[in-house]
């Protein structure tokens, strides 16, 4: 095997063009390696580093990663007069590095590992061993490997990688860990959790989280020196550590205790509170050895499952989603085992330790995009309010999220995660979100970005409640309900807005295309008597000259959300057929309503009780809605009116009523007394 050794006694070495090493070759680079801005590095053998590696340029992969066979150690050096780094670092200004394999062998005594710099996407085809030193993985930096199947990883030493979640004491987050601890495929968090209060000044020797009981059910926060230093580690109060690991859906009894020393599996969620500290967020350092390859997890059909990112990478919510829905579904499995939702809670308020003063929700997930939380267990007294955050495509290292079970999984089915819905994310970026404090902002936007066209609206009911809708526009859906695409309601609340499919109620919706002739159901639910409103949220990809409408199929009139917000005083009740969301006026989508009004008669009968039709038209009548004075569906009627001659019983209070005739040509609003 060839070998090559390069030293440079006072200064670095600098690849400025193209530096190859062939299969069957090894390289010593006894000083820091600066791969150069335009320089390419192609390693398929051996490079063995003794200090830093800066790269400028571009690392090139190999052709497939289940093959490669190139290995990037770094060693502590061992020739005469070398020096020796404590710590060794990858960095530069182009922030992603790839290798073959990766080895970390540091064996000098005053070793401690290789540092990541924060934002570097560090890329590994295949295996880490971790012989002799730690990995380190600053703030946002993010490891990814490529290769299928099961996990290649060895070795005694950990990965290192932070994770902030909200320091209150009495506010839950969802976490799960992106390493393992001493036994294959699971963990405790006595062994995984650390400390990283001062993990900027303290990287690679964070002191383990203590966990306590007592003290009001609350954590304690770590103790500083003047340098900034912890000297008394953080105190996670162990009673709100939980798990809900593939148990029946909506069972509040069935969360499981783990306290700190219980068994998680890798994918695997779990619940925990802050340790009180002044700051909005705490960080944690998690440390183990990196989780890798496929990770699978058993659901059982009607149940719901706790689990989360298992990587020290974000991962792409559209291909976990894909990975889990059969190929019929548009998945990549032979069956759907998730009904195609991801649900993320999120705990943004209550300052306290009792359940009925929690402010918090399930924030949805699907391949159209998110929703944010709102107050939802209905056996609290909920405030009605709107979480700032909003779940985003790519999830973040260490975050929960349930599934529930499709309700045509028969038996049980397993729940996948596989290095290729690993992605490099940042939090900073955007575009994937820790559902902790975050400064969102709620100013109404049409921003045309990348991506399918979106409408989100925001209801705001007379009693305080708010709900975020989202309308998505996808090829890939159709009027009906889409599994991975459309997000069904899964609160009860006092008030709400949801889109109707088939008569379900839904959060998020998707639709073919942005047709203009498009009606789109809303439903509404009043508890108490007043104003209700609908907003704009925000517009996606839009046309500017597109028009937004709430129409009122009790009075026949749209209202234009792109001039003014839409309000309307409605009573206590239902209304699942008198709103949509319409693209054009009333005037231009009933533009027959003359027309066929005056071809189709109704009276009252008083005597028969019944709203008598003649329908002297051509036109095929195929729905029927009544409604009161104010709006409120009283009955409807969709079966057995082809006849020219229909007789409706009605059994109503006397007044005023109006008759919605939809026909195949369009449709007609009645008046109709009833006495």
């Amino acid at each position: 095997m060839a070998s090559m050794f390069l030293q440079a006694s006072y200064g670095q070495v600098i690849n400025k063009a193209y530096f190859i090493v062939k299969t069957g070759t090894n390289v010593f680079v006894g000083k820091t390696f600066n791969n150069k801005t335009g320089a390419i590095l192609d390693n398929s053998g051996n490079i063995h580093y003794n200090a830093d590696l800066i790269n400028n340029g571009t690392m090139t992969l190999s052709a497939n990663a289940n093959t490669a066979s190139g290995t990037s150690y770094f060693d502590s050096p061992s020739y005469s007069g070398a020096t020796v780094n404590a710590i060794q670092q990858i960095y530069g200004t182009t922030n992603k590095v790839v290798f073959g394999n990766l080895t970390l062998n540091m064996t000098d005594a005053s070793s401690k590992g290789v540092l990541v710099a924060d934002n570097m996407e560090l890329v590994v085809e295949k295996s880490v061993t971790l012989t002799a030193g730690d990995l380190r993985l600053t703030n946002e930096a993010q490891l990814i490997q490529l290769h299928t199947g099961v996990d290649v990883n060895s070795g005694t030493k950990a990965l290192l990688r932070d994770q902030q979640g909200k320091s209150s004491a009495y506010t839950y987050n969802d976490w799960s860990s992106p390493v393992g601890g001493a036994t294959a495929g699971q963990y405790s968090l006595s062994e995984i959790l650390y400390d990283g209060t001062d993990a900027s000044i303290n990287a690679f020797i964070p002191m383990q989280v203590q966990f306590i009981s007592g003290n009001g059910y609350n954590g304690i926060p770590a103790v500083i020196n003047g340098l900034g230093m912890v000297t008394t580690p953080l105190e996670i109060n162990r009673r709100w550590l939980y798990k809900f690991d593939n148990k029946p859906d909506n069972d509040y009894n069935s969360w499981a205790y783990i306290g700190d020393t219980g068994t998680l599996l890798a994918g695997e969620g779990y619940t925990m509170k802050g340790d009180g500290a002044t700051t909005s967020n705490q960080n944690y350092v998690f440390k183990g050895k990196p989780n890798d390859g496929d990770i699978n997890l058993t659901l059982s059909a009607g149940n719901d499952y706790l689990v989360g990112n298992p990587y020290p990478s974000a991962i792409d919510g559209n291909a976990f989603i894909n990975d889990n829905l059969s190929v019929a579904d548009g998945g990549n499995a032979t069956t759907s085992v998730i009904d195609g939702t991801l649900y993320f809670w999120d705990h943004f308020g209550g300052g306290t330790h009792y359940l009925k003063s929690y402010d918090g929700g399930y924030g949805m997930y699907t391949k159209l995009g998110g929703t944010p939380a709102v107050d939802n267990d209905i056996r609290i007294a909920n405030t009605g309010n709107i979480s700032p955050n909003t779940p985003k495509r790519y999830i973040p290292v260490a975050q929960g999220f349930f599934v529930v079970a499709n309700s045509g999984l028969a038996g049980s089915g397993t729940i996948t995660f596989k290095n290729s819905q690993r992605i490099f994310k940042t939090e900073a970026s955007g575009s994937s979100l820790f559902l902790k404090p975050n400064k969102a902002s709620k100013a109404k936007t049409t921003a045309t970005t990348n991506g399918n066209p979106a409408i989100r609206l925001q209801f705001d009911s007379p009693d305080g409640w708010h709900r975020e809708l989202l309308l998505g526009f996808n090829s890939n859906t159709t009027d009906h309900f889409d599994i991975g695409y459309d997000g069904e309601l899964i609160e009860d609340n006092p008030e709400d807005m949801y889109w109707l499919i088939d008569s379900s109620k839904y959060v998020i919706q998707g639709v073919k295309d942005l047709n203009l002739n498009r009606t789109v159901p809303l439903g509404l639910k009043i508890d108490k008597a007043g104003i209700a409103g609908i907003k704009i949220k925000k517009l996606k990809n839009i046309p500017s000259n597109t028009q937004l409408y709430i129409k009122d199929n009790a009075t026949g009139q749209t209202s234009n959300l792109k001039e003014s917000d839409y309000q309307v005083s409605l009573a206590s009740g239902l209304y699942n057929n008198r709103f949509s969301l319409v693209f054009k006026p009333t005037e231009t989508l009933n533009v027959t309503n003359e027309v066929i009004a005056k071809d189709i008669l109704i009276y009252y009968s008083k005597e028969n009780h019944a709203i008598e039709i003649k329908n002297n038209s051509s036109y095929k009548v195929n729905g029927i809605e009544l409604y009161n004075y104010l709006g409120q569906t009283i009955k409807v009627w969709h079966k057995n009116l082809n006849n020219k001659n229909l007789s409706l019983p009605v059994n109503s209070a006397s007044g005023l009523y109006i008759l919605t005739i939809n026909t195949t040509k369009g449709q007609a609003n009645k008046k109709v007394i009833i006495e």
